[in-house]
């Protein structure tokens, strides 16, 4: 996959931020977690206790596609965090999203060891997307897309889950 991208990123504008990809992608991205790396356990929050073969299903397909593994006796990964898993209902009746809740426990979340300038996602807006094309002149063409799970497909370096 990274030799498909490469052509594309050797034309990025910004030649730090495509070596940064070129590198995640090769090596695996570190996650940017500044907080104690203790030992956490759980329960599930209510919604997937609820429906735990909605949940079940969710994660089997998870291991299928090699972006999760599991289950495991013992924990695999020494001072490995665990956070609770929830389901939400999606806007079709009867199907329903996991959720992953960073935001647990309170007081020592996940999300709060993580710095949101390193982890937001800034969307453009139309009117800047409008200026590029301008800008591209004739015969410029605009796509949007939405990659499904996007955030599953980033393989994490090694030295944020080996001991």
């Amino acid at each position: 996959m990274v030799n498909k991208m490469l052509p594309y990123l050797k034309a990025y504008h910004d030649q730090v931020a495509a070596a940064y990809i070129a590198d995640g992608f090769s090596h695996g991205f570190r996650i940017p977690f500044s907080g104690p790396r203790v030992a956490t356990d759980c329960s599930n929050l209510k919604s997937a206790r609820e429906l735990p073969d909605v949940v079940a299903k969710k994660i089997e397909k998870e291991c299928a596609l090699g972006r999760v593994t599991g289950p495991f006796g013992s924990p695999p990964i020494v001072n490995l965090r665990v956070s609770p898993l929830g389901v939400v209902p999606k806007k079709t009746p009867g199907e329903f999203r996991l959720i992953h809740h960073l935001s647990y426990p309170k007081g020592s979340l996940v999300n709060n060891a993580i710095d949101p300038d390193l982890c937001s996602v800034r969307y453009a807006s139309l009117d800047q997307a409008v200026l590029l094309v301008r800008e591209c002149g004739p015969g410029a063409l605009m796509a949007k897309c939405d990659i499904q799970s996007a955030f599953r497909l980033l393989p994490i370096h090694p030295d944020d889950y080996c001991p």
